[in-house]
């Protein structure tokens, strides 16, 4: 089932949505069994490409920083809007669940093929919803992105110590994925010892030293022409609250 997140688009982001949503439609005739293993992609208005989601309330580290005043997780974005709506939530329980699918790498790895080719795009996001839930999880998604060589991945999460533990043990990450590790609170430091780091600021006036403000809010919530999230150049990037 297609998870629909949308905001006040202008009317390029309305064309491009329309177009995701068309290929979307399509993906689930010509590719019905990979769709049904893996619960789908997800459709934003916001970003140029495809992602998947899961529940924010299956996030490990999210669900306790969620009771944190000041916390990034603390009244988050996936809990409001269009994500309580049912089918939406059944859609997300549904990807979940399918993570531990055998068949999950494969199934993927035609869903972001062929919808990138349809809609002509070259980016995919992990998790604009919902976050890793195990080592496992993230050696899947890199076999996945192994096998789409041409598609940059980015993958944002709080997930610091499967991250570690994953390098630790098969060191670095492929080329066309770019993994970051995104501050707990709201103005918050960059988590330290991570290449590539994302925060979260209210404040949003001085640029960091190492990296760039997302400006995103400027444009009605709209990546527009922008790539920095997948650029492995960009260190760290600062997101207006909202």
């Amino acid at each position: 089932m297609l998870t629909v997140i949308q905001s006040n688009e202008t009317p390029q982001q309305a064309s491009k949505y329309a177009l995701k949503n068309s290929v979307v439609k399509k993906l689930q005739n010509l590719l019905p069994e990979q769709w049904e293993i893996t619960g789908g992609l997800s459709c934003s208005t916001k970003m140029p490409g495809f992602s998947i989601s899961t529940p924010a309330s299956a996030c490990i580290a999210g669900s306790k920083l969620a009771e944190v005043k000041g916390s990034v997780c603390n009244g988050c974005y996936a809990k409001r809007g269009n994500y309580p709506y049912q089918t939406v939530q059944n859609a997300l329980r549904q990807r979940m669940y399918s993570l531990n699918n055998p068949l999950w790498i494969p199934s993927m790895v035609a869903l972001i093929t062929k919808g990138c080719e349809l809609i002509n795009e070259s980016y995919f996001r992990w998790f604009d919803s919902g976050d890793l839930q195990g080592i496992w999880n993230l050696q899947n998604i890199v076999e996945v992105c192994k096998l789409t060589p041409r598609i940059k991945h980015w993958l944002p999460t709080r997930e610091y110590k499967m991250v570690n533990d994953y390098q630790k043990e098969f060191g670095n990450f492929p080329d066309n994925l770019i993994v970051r590790a995104s501050a707990h609170m709201i103005d918050g430091e960059a988590p330290k010892d991570f290449e590539h780091t994302s925060t979260v600021s209210r404040l949003y006036s001085a640029k960091d030293k190492q990296g760039i403000l997302c400006e995103a809010y400027t444009r009605e919530n709209s990546c527009g022409n922008c790539r920095s999230c997948w650029d492995k150049d960009v260190k760290d990037i600062t997101y207006h609250k909202h």
